[in-house]
């Protein structure tokens, strides 16, 4: 992962804006669902485009418990 100066919020397009890949938007999930022992549908990462979708979506999982 490249590091540069970019300035994230919740609207921030994580590829676009914040340049991930789809390989480290996987991953940061991957340890997101590690460090809050929950599990996050593969059918839903589609879905996320922006920090706000993510946290959208770990909102509902989390609520489910």
């Amino acid at each position: 992962m490249v590091t540069t100066d970019v300035t994230v919020e919740v609207d921030s397009d994580l590829v676009e804006d914040v340049g991930l890949s789809s390989v480290e938007i996987m991953e940061l999930v991957e340890q997101l669902e590690d460090e809050y022992d929950i599990s996050f549908p593969l059918n839903d990462l589609s879905d996320v485009r922006t920090l706000r979708d993510l946290a959208t979506h770990l909102d509902r999982i989390v609520s489910k418990r």
